[in-house]
């Protein structure tokens, strides 16, 4: 028997279905780029995923997602896309630009392996996909943990102070799993580089909570656009 909190989020589910046919949208296209990568090239994915099949995975990441995006939005705080947040995806695309320019900027500097980047045509269907999994993993899932943490142990808290807190917390978790991509740079370019990354994700929450899912997704997949795939085909005759 469903309890108050589960009858809240299927009634969410269904007073939400536009959104939630939007996500399913988005899931089902990068599922075929993800079957589509793994017929092409086996081996794509296991740099992230080791041996795991990766179209099981993605399965995975898209019933997580839509679990964790029900419970958001019967909060009444958050959205996956709203027609009225259009404006959020061209700010998202602005945005992103001054965090391109900073990750370039460091890479003449200090370049990262020639190896850093998965190239162009798989890119374009890799860089979608995996951007959506780090929105899932890296944002919506400790979002959603961390609210329901702190509002079971702050019941009378206002709920932007609480989200406050969590979104200044999760901005730390990708500067963290990225700092090992940055061995063997100079201490100060890793701090660089570190604060870059939690101001991106502190962006891209503030974009969350202001606009939708959705702006969110966009202002990766604009930065994933320029720094992996334009840039990532321009460094190697450039920088080796």
């Amino acid at each position: 028997m469903f309890n108050r909190a589960d009858s809240k989020i299927l009634q969410t589910v269904s007073d939400n279905r536009s959104q939630f046919i939007i996500f399913l949208a988005i899931s089902f296209v990068l599922t075929s780029f993800t079957v589509v990568l793994f017929l092409f090239d086996p081996l794509i994915f296991q740099r992230f995923l080791g041996n795991i099949n990766p179209i099981l995975i993605f399965a995975l990441i898209v019933l997580l997602g839509f679990v964790l995006l029900a419970y958001l939005l019967s909060t009444g705080l958050f959205d996956i896309f709203k027609r009225e947040n259009l404006r959020g995806l061209l700010l998202s695309s602005i945005l992103a630009l001054p965090f391109v320019i900073a990750a370039i900027l460091i890479d003449l500097t200090f370049p990262w392996g020639a190896d850093i980047n998965t190239l162009l045509p798989e890119s374009l269907f890799f860089y979608p996909t995996m951007g959506f999994v780090v929105e899932i993993l890296f944002h919506t899932l400790p979002l959603t943990l961390l609210l329901l943490l702190l509002t079971s142990l702050f019941k009378n808290a206002d709920s932007e102070k609480i989200i406050l807190v969590c979104i200044l917390l999760i901005s730390i978790l990708e500067p963290i799993y990225q700092a090992g991509f940055s061995a063997g740079h100079p201490l100060w370019i890793m701090v660089i580089d570190g604060i870059r990354l939690f101001f991106f994700s502190l962006v891209q929450l503030n974009i969350f909570k202001r606009y939708d899912f959705a702006s969110m997704y966009s202002f990766r997949l604009v930065y994933y656009f320029i720094w992996h795939i334009i840039w990532g085909t321009l460094r190697l005759p450039i920088l080796f």
